[in-house]
């Protein structure tokens, strides 16, 4: 790092304590190996995690190994206003030391980002809050082995197999699709369990009830799962652990493209030569007309 090419990402724990830990990981060309690795570099801990407290975190391991921020060409961060805005952020500091650091954002927060929008106003128009739907039926079987042993039994009655319910987490970009498929893959199971049980003293089990007395529920399960599809894979390709950077600008126009078919005729897709073009939607709407 000292005399070659070098980039820094840095990504910070999450708030759920008096102080939160921020790891900083250098990716370099290891002459020894031929081939690029990623290390821990650093290991800091803040207490109120303002960009200023992060970077002299940072700043400050680089000086101690004497390590020039000139021969730093890219910084991976995520995208909230602390790491990347136009001003007091860890991205105007580093580029302080070098205006010529690549800044590069993290894609599966943006792609998780337009999921979780999406999902939100589906939920206004429509008042299926999928999320609750998941927190609640997970929490409401997690800490009781009782409640897991009727489930079993109605499972057995209903010839399906009884599979744990999963928990979802929105921080978690992948753990919605999952949640959902195992809910459904039983759905006939929790159905007839929240029909048949009677614990009306409990709030989240009358939630519960309602749900799956819906039958629209299982409707809006399966429209889920079928549209999470294009999110997921591209947030595994995006995961993976092989060099991405000469794949990434063609799978995310390949993304776009197929979230515009949701929307836009195949043809009027695959007919426009920019994302300007695409994106016109005046033009679509006279296209739809005519």
């Amino acid at each position: 790092m000292k005399v070659l090419p070098y980039s820094l990402a840095t990504d910070g724990s999450n708030d759920n304590g008096l102080l939160k830990m921020n790891l900083l990981t250098v990716r370099i060309y290891d002459v020894n190996h031929g081939k690029m690795t990623t290390s821990l570099l650093d290991k800091s801990h803040s207490t109120r995690g303002t960009a200023n407290e992060v970077f002299e975190a940072i700043d400050s391991c680089m000086t101690s190994h004497h390590i020039p921020w000139e021969n730093c060409v890219a910084v991976g961060i995520d995208n909230t206003n602390v790491n990347v805005g136009k001003h007091n952020s860890i991205m105007t500091r580093v580029k302080a030391k070098n205006d010529t650091v690549y800044f590069s954002g993290c894609q599966c927060h943006v792609v998780h980002n337009t999921s979780a929008r999406a999902a939100s106003t589906l939920t206004s128009l429509t008042g299926f809050d999928l999320e609750d739907l998941m927190v609640d039926v997970f929490y409401w079987f997690n800490y009781s082995t009782k409640r897991k042993a009727v489930l079993a039994e109605y499972a057995e009655f209903c010839d399906q197999e009884y599979k744990k319910i999963l928990k979802y987490v929105s921080t978690r970009w992948l753990s919605l699709e999952q949640a959902i498929t195992r809910v459904l893959k039983q759905y006939v199971s929790l159905r007839s369990y929240f029909l048949s049980e009677d614990d009306e003293g409990q709030l989240r089990f009358q939630r519960l009830k309602r749900a799956f007395s819906n039958p629209m529920t299982e409707v809006y399960l399966l429209f889920y799962q079928s549209a999470l599809q294009i999110f997921i894979n591209l947030n595994l390709f995006l995961q993976r652990q092989g060099p991405l950077i000469g794949s990434v600008s063609s799978s995310l126009k390949r993304f776009l493209r197929l979230l515009a078919c949701k929307f836009i005729s195949p043809q009027s897709v695959k007919a426009a030569s920019t994302f300007k073009e695409l994106l016109d939607v005046q033009k679509h709407r006279e296209g739809n007309i005519v």
